[in-house]
């Protein structure tokens, strides 16, 4: 249980009408969390992100992936010393050789990533999950093999042992899908305001 909630307050319904679609859609928003300024959260449901925007001068960047090689997530985390918390994870594969491309991947370090599930809502909630937003989410895994997966290199990220979150993943909605995926474009701006 997150903290402040001590029991299930709602029926659970695993069923035919409630099955999802598995993946995520090919382009993910990343954004350093430092440049983050802090999120507006709904005032009922902390989990939910109504608000977010970067701040002066700085902006978030796509990752395109291709079919289903990239993917999010969490584990729970239980202990007798502390409430549950979750471990974020994302994932993804850089096809990209130039060295600048290179590089670039290699200094990427405490981030948010905001994904799209393939499986959409009609209101749009649920729709956009965000990963890492208060404690960062930090590279794991870094492999490449010459002769491996076409010599693909597999990035995976988590949150950090010390810097788990207090929810499975965080909600971005503000009122509907339009209006939503609008606030996470713009972060692809650099901010002026």
């Amino acid at each position: 249980m997150a903290c402040g909630i001590d029991a299930v307050w709602k029926d659970i319904v695993s069923n035919c009408s409630t099955a999802l679609t598995a993946g995520i859609e090919v382009e993910a928003c990343l954004i350093r969390r430092t440049d983050l300024v802090t999120p507006l959260y709904d005032i009922t449901n902390k989990s939910i992100i109504t608000g977010i925007a970067c701040k002066l001068g700085k902006k978030a960047y796509k990752i395109t992936g291709f079919r289903d090689n990239m993917f999010a997530g969490h584990d729970g985390v239980v202990s007798a010393e502390y409430p549950k918390r979750f471990s974020h994870v994302f994932a993804f594969k850089q096809y990209e050789r130039a060295a600048e491309d290179i590089e670039n991947v290699d200094n990427i370090d405490d981030f948010v990533v905001i994904v799209e599930m393939k499986d959409k809502t009609t209101t749009g909630d649920g729709t956009f999950r965000a990963y890492g937003v208060t404690k960062g989410l930090f590279i794991t895994t870094d492999t490449a093999r010459t002769n491996t997966d076409n010599a693909t290199r597999s990035i995976e990220a988590a949150s950090a042992e010390n810097g788990l979150e207090s929810f499975s993943h965080f909600t971005v909605f503000d009122t509907d899908t339009a209006t939503t995926k609008a606030m996470i474009d713009a972060l692809y701006v650099t901010a002026i305001v």
